[in-house]
């Protein structure tokens, strides 16, 4: 039998902590006061502004959004038009590095064109993207209640988890799932997720705890 206990547990959990990236300050100041620039409708200084972040940062949403914005300001339908297809297309959609940011120009870019496709595309984006925000606030908050010692809390959050993603979870997920219901007993559930986990988790978990079973 697995040692259960939630503080082992807990720790072998601390091995799927994600950091994320941040935003320079410098960059999110051009950012701002180019928006700032677009309400007075000072276009140029903003379009300025946007093309010195895409020098050291191609394709950076925000900054295309901004001269995309400060084109249309200026009246340059076209320009706009060009600036948002061409974010689009380079963009790595599976790797988008600012989905708020490329669906706000994809609605744009919609509204310029009158394109009905582009409007419904824009709609699925954005619910897909409520739908990717609410999984990184329990991924978040499961976090947070392991970090407290709250094991009891974090399996109830997974719960939600798993039933906003619709079961389509990743193999880390699927671990951390069965560490957790594991560590406070609910082994129906961490059955469950024991038989779709890959060898070599399996193997991680007998090195780590022993043998398992049920």
């Amino acid at each position: 039998m697995i040692n259960r206990n939630p503080l082992i547990c807990l720790a072998l959990l601390s091995l799927f902590a994600v950091t994320g990236g941040c935003v320079t300050g410098g960059r999110e100041d051009l950012i701002r006061s180019g928006h700032a620039d677009l309400s007075t409708g000072n276009y140029q200084l903003a379009d300025k502004k946007g093309r010195k972040i895409l020098r050291n940062w191609e394709n950076n949403h925000q900054a295309m959004l901004l001269r995309a914005k400060s084109a249309y300001g200026q009246g340059d339908i076209s320009k706009a038009v060009k600036i948002l297809t061409q974010m689009d297309h380079l963009c790595r959609k599976d790797l988008c590095q600012n989905e708020t940011a490329h669906i706000k120009a994809m609605i744009l870019l919609a509204n310029l064109t009158n394109d009905e496709n582009l409007i419904k595309e824009s709609q699925d984006n954005i619910d897909e993207l409520k739908r990717n925000l609410s999984l990184q606030q329990y991924s978040t908050l499961i976090d947070y209640y392991i970090e407290q010692g709250r094991p009891n809390d974090a399996a109830a959050t997974f719960d939600n988890l798993m039933t906003s993603c619709d079961g389509e979870m990743t193999n880390e997920q699927k671990m951390k799932g069965f560490v957790l219901y594991y560590s406070v007993f609910e082994l129906e559930k961490a059955k469950g997720l024991y038989s779709e986990l890959t060898p070599k988790q399996k193997v991680r978990l007998r090195k780590q705890f022993g043998e398992i079973s049920f």
